[in-house]
């Protein structure tokens, strides 16, 4: 019986690093700090998808079981994960409803392709990629919302500062178009035959940027979202908060939720249930 060599190459080493520190923010996110703790286990789940990437990487580079389909291996939570975690971050008092297990459906497609073939299916991986994609803009937009909302008290955009995680993310989006490019040149220049390692550097950018915003998540203080003005809002101010409000209602028709009360009309917006009855009742001359 020929005996199995085993090599470890700069990659693999590098892959071994990102387990083990991946696996530690997984787990300081998970059960850190309490203020955090909820949004944070969120990002932990993201991550700990991640590291079953780099896992995979790794059994397939040293041949410890049989190769599956690369370059692009992901997974249909990621996506959800991610955008959650950023839900939670900028409106931390939202609950979370059967709705929201919605997002999470598509993930029983690639659930059962694993299970059926033992492999992940290229439909699975565009699939992928493509939830990865629209998820990322939508966790741009709640963090473009929550700023909007902050404009309103003071003018104090600086007191809230969520820059390092739109910079992050940011940088992980780029990160992640990538793919476009190196697959395109994989399929038309080399006829899909370029090696597995190709895609190695990509892998480490990607785990190595979560990595860096998990660290950051772990260590930022509390996010106080509590929008409530230091100061009472003047005339002008309460106007144009006013015509904001009567915009997003008819925007997102909450007028039309039978279950609709001040309480969860303000959590919605943002705003706390004084300061909304205060809008209703000063500026727009309506009881709730």
């Amino acid at each position: 019986m020929q005996a199995y060599t085993f090599h470890i190459t700069f990659y693999d080493a590098a892959f071994f690093g990102m387990l083990f520190v991946g696996l530690t923010f997984v787990l300081l996110l998970s059960f850190g700090k309490k203020d955090t703790q909820k949004p944070n286990r969120f990002l932990a789940g993201a991550l700990f998808v991640a590291v079953l990437w780099v896992a995979q990487l790794l059994i397939n580079d040293l041949r410890l079981a049989a190769n599956t389909n690369l370059p692009l291996r992901c997974s249909l939570a990621f996506g959800p994960l991610l955008y959650f975690y950023v839900l939670k971050v900028t409106r931390p008092n939202y609950k979370l409803g059967f709705k929201d297990l919605l997002h999470f459906v598509p993930l029983l497609s690639e659930l059962v392709a694993v299970v059926v073939t033992q492999k992940i299916r290229p439909t699975i991986q565009v699939m992928a990629f493509i939830s990865v994609s629209i998820y990322l803009p939508l966790c741009f937009k709640l963090i473009e919302s929550f700023y909007q909302q902050q404009k309103f008290n003071d003018g104090d955009r600086r007191r809230h500062k969520l820059q390092w995680l739109k910079r992050l993310l940011t940088g992980f989006s780029i990160l992640w178009l990538l793919w476009i490019p190196l697959i395109a040149t994989d399929h038309f220049y080399y006829h899909d035959q370029l090696s597995s390692q190709a895609y190695f550097s990509l892998y480490l950018l990607l785990m190595a940027m979560l990595i860096w915003m998990s660290a950051s998540a772990f260590l930022k203080p509390e996010l106080s979202t509590d929008i409530v003005a230091s100061k009472p809002l003047l005339p002008a101010e309460l106007k144009q908060k006013a015509l904001w409000l009567k915009h997003e209602i008819k925007l997102n028709r909450y007028y039309q939720d039978p279950e609709l009360s001040l309480a969860s009309l303000a959590e919605e917006l943002g705003l706390h249930t004084h300061e909304l009855s205060r809008i209703l009742n000063t500026v727009l001359k309506k009881k709730f």
